[in-house]
């Protein structure tokens, strides 16, 4: 699908009329001279562009690239100045299509390739990868969502185990987990420093209660010589 910008050029395209007749202004796109315009009141008519591969300078209707598609080749010169004498003659005599022409002729020639079995099959797959791309972002926003509703994993393990308790901190199994804990509880920590408080009034006690626990679990990594706040 074309960009607003293209679809404003192409409204802009079919509103006008056109006069082959009008004064013919060459632009240079570029210093080295080799991209040319030619206009006929401030209406692109053609291009002129030299082509390396071909070692030819190359006449483009207003639609045309010929360096990217060689049907789009409208004619060749050896010269520079040969080749904007033969554009502006090609406008003159009507073997350059009027920018409304090269847009009709570009407009049928994209609805023929839409119909191309190997285009509707690119559709498709382009569609089904987008598809498939929504399924997967709705899916984790959906995880994303129920994990939030969830307990906190602090409060879980605040019923679970009595952090008061110094021999948990002794215990090899519950001693394995200290590492992975020490990094969440930074994590916490922080998200929970960072938080303004909440105006809901429920929100405000859950948020207490989730910083006492988190204070709880610091305490005691800190009384184990884990500074959590400074990692």
């Amino acid at each position: 699908m074309r960009g607003w910008r293209a679809r404003y050029e192409e409204e802009q395209i079919k509103s006008r009329q056109y006069d082959r007749n009008g004064p013919i202004k060459l632009k240079w796109q570029d210093r080295a001279g080799l991209v040319a315009e030619l206009f006929i009141d401030d209406a692109l008519w053609a291009f002129v562009e030299w082509s390396e591969k071909r070692q030819q300078w190359c006449i483009e209707d207003s639609q045309g690239r010929c360096l990217t598609h060689a049907a789009d080749l409208r004619g060749t010169a050896d010269s520079k100045q040969g080749a904007t004498e033969l554009a502006t003659a090609m406008i003159r005599d009507g073997r350059l299509p009027t920018p409304l022409e090269a847009l009709q002729r570009w407009d049928a020639e994209r609805e023929r390739r839409q119909q191309r079995p190997s285009e509707i099959r690119r559709r498709q797959e382009r569609e089904e990868r987008q598809e498939r791309s929504r399924e997967i972002s709705q899916a984790r926003w959906d995880a994303e969502w129920q994990e939030r509703k969830q307990q906190p994993l602090y409060e879980a393990l605040a019923e679970a185990f009595d952090f008061s308790d110094p021999d948990l901190w002794r215990s090899n199994s519950f001693a394995s987990l200290r590492p992975r804990l020490v990094v969440w509880m930074h994590s916490v920590v922080l998200d929970l420093q960072g938080d303004p408080v909440s105006p809901i009034p429920l929100m405000s006690t859950r948020n207490d209660l989730c910083k006492r626990v988190a204070q709880q679990v610091m305490d005691r990594l800190q009384s184990a010589g884990i500074d959590v706040v400074s990692r």
